[in-house]
């Protein structure tokens, strides 16, 4: 199942690429295919790209994607892929915690921290 992990990379763009990592080794680790859409900000830092390449880029993606993880955040390009997801008719889950809900054997809690304990570990 390829799922496209989609959130902002501005304002603590740190942080919003941890969650999307996190996010993305989570459902690796659950037997997914995630597509981790804020890397393209390192990309960026080595070898700009414009926009619009990745406009399309991400609508090429999208044709493969059977749901997408919209992590916590607004951004422009969030909300276009949020657009394409409602254009597709995928579902948009709130979290990979959602998407994979509780009674799927291959997710294992203890392989890499959730979104929300990441979170929690940040805020103290």
């Amino acid at each position: 199942m390829k799922i496209f992990i989609n959130g902002p990379t501005i304002h603590d763009v740190e942080t919003n690429i941890r969650m999307a990592c996190s996010a993305g080794v989570q459902l690796l680790m659950a037997g997914k295919t995630p597509y981790i859409a804020n890397l393209r900000h390192l990309v960026n830092i080595i070898h700009p790209v414009p926009s619009e390449v990745w406009d399309e880029y991400d609508k090429e993606w999208m044709e493969d994607c059977e749901a997408v993880v919209q992590l916590p955040g607004k951004g422009q390009r969030s909300e276009r892929i949020l657009i394409l997801a409602e254009k597709r008719d995928l579902p948009v889950f709130g979290s990979v915690e959602e998407l994979l809900g509780l009674n799927n054997e291959k997710y294992n809690p203890y392989a890499i921290k959730t979104l929300s304990e990441e979170a929690s570990e940040q805020s103290q």
